[in-house]
């Protein structure tokens, strides 16, 4: 069947994205509003003071001083550095951690994050999928298979490797070739149509018995996959990816901290509850049979009730959905398009380095409010001295440098974060 760009499936998902990135990031600025104001302020106060000393019967010279001492005394070099210094230390020892952090306005959405939403496939598990087993139906298993990764070899997702290596037989010839995701793939070999994905997808309801059978012998837990040969079902095959080994203790953390944990996934309800129990989560928090679009979808439904949402993934699937979340976070294997969507990356494919990214992105923004405190502090404390012609300006100067070392050690404690 031949469509139009904006019919196809991917048409939705690339929307998903577009509208998604338009978003406005609740950041704030909160040095820049603070010195739009605080600038002209002092300014005005320093024209004041000189007027102030001159009226009083001051000399000129000694006026001026003064006049310059408020001045120098709030130069905003510490207010400057408050926020870009905190942020650069910080995400320089998240890089080390194997953190990459894209911009320091995700520091802000971060250290605010409620729900910590992760897909299954890649992200929960190893994101090494193997064919467990597979059965033909209405032809011979082996001739499935051979059909299956004729197909498959045109694919470039993860399931398609693990069956393909399972057969080096020479592929039959594929024609039309079509990959939907979130459903599975589709062409023409020997003139018959051919469709590997999900059971909707291929239309192979009629094989759903032999999701019981295939659960009694222990593959609980395994993707199912359909073959469906001229529009008939024609082989099932179980996909088995095992959960990765620190997935229940990062689960675990998170929670600990408070943070809602959920789990998203395009498989079948069956597969997702016996992988989320691995992974120490309860039904209540999987959602199953989610499309792309669905899984971003969901993410808006949380932020509507005013929740903030991270998103954990590594496939084009879930591109739609790391860019809804509040932060999306990419696995270090990811595909390019989930690496480009992601606001963070692992550089390392470890689930506990999301606690760690979370708990950093506080202690910078904690460090970050303790730096313009500091800067603050001390110009309330030494502009009224200065008004009052207490500091000159070479002690204005000495006392705006210590501001700034204060701030430049109070930021270096993010070295050892």
């Amino acid at each position: 069947m031949t469509r139009t760009c904006r019919d196809t499936v991917l048409a939705p998902i690339i929307k998903t994205v577009e509208d998604a990135q338009t978003r406005q990031a609740p950041v704030q600025k909160i040095a820049d509003r603070l010195a739009g104001v605080f600038v002209p302020l002092v300014l005005s106060l320093s024209i004041l003071t000189a007027a102030g000393w001159l009226l009083s019967g001051s000399p000129l010279t000694i006026s001026v001083m003064n006049a310059v001492a408020v001045l120098v005394i709030a130069c905003p070099c510490a207010l400057g550095l408050a926020t870009p210094l905190a942020i650069l230390t910080g995400t320089t020892r998240a890089a080390s951690k194997g953190i990459l952090v894209k911009g320091g306005d995700i520091i802000e959405r971060s250290r605010a994050i409620e729900v910590v939403i992760l897909d299954k496939t890649g992200t929960i598990t190893e994101g090494k999928p193997r064919l467990a087993s597979y059965k033909g139906i209405g032809m011979d298993d082996y001739e499935a298979l051979h059909i299956a990764t004729s197909l498959e070899r045109l694919s470039e997702h993860s399931i398609a490797k693990a069956i393909t290596e399972k057969d080096n037989r020479e592929a039959l010839r594929v024609s039309d070739f079509t990959a939907i995701p979130g459903s599975g793939i589709k062409g023409t070999i020997n003139g018959k149509s051919v469709m590997i994905g999900n059971a909707d997808f291929a239309e192979a309801g009629d094989a759903a018995h032999l999701h019981t059978d295939f659960r009694s012998r222990d593959y609980r837990g395994s993707t199912v996959v359909h073959l469906s040969y001229d529009n008939k079902s024609a082989g099932v095959f179980m996909i088995s990816d095992s959960i990765r080994k620190e997935t229940a203790e990062a689960v675990k953390v998170l929670q600990k901290a408070g943070i809602q944990v959920l789990m998203i996934t395009g498989d079948h309800r069956d597969t997702a509850l016996h992988t989320a129990a691995e992974a120490g989560l309860k039904g209540e928090a999987v959602m199953a049979g989610m499309s792309p679009v669905d899984k971003a979808e969901t993410i808006r439904n949380l932020q509507k009730e005013g929740k903030r949402v991270m998103m954990v993934g590594d496939g084009i699937n879930d591109a739609p959905a790391l860019v809804q979340a509040d932060v999306g976070v990419a696995m270090g294997r990811a595909t390019d398009i989930a690496l480009e969507s992601a606001d963070m990356v692992l550089m390392q494919s470890n689930l506990l380095l999301v606690p760690e990214a979370l708990e950093i992105s506080k202690k910078i923004y904690a460090v970050i409010r303790q730096n313009l405190f500091l800067a603050f502090i001390y110009n309330m404390i030494a502009l009224p001295l200065a008004v009052g012609g207490v500091l000159q300006p070479i002690f204005a100067a000495l006392a705006m440098t210590l501001s700034s070392l204060s701030v430049v050690g109070n930021s270096m404690k993010l070295k050892k974060a």
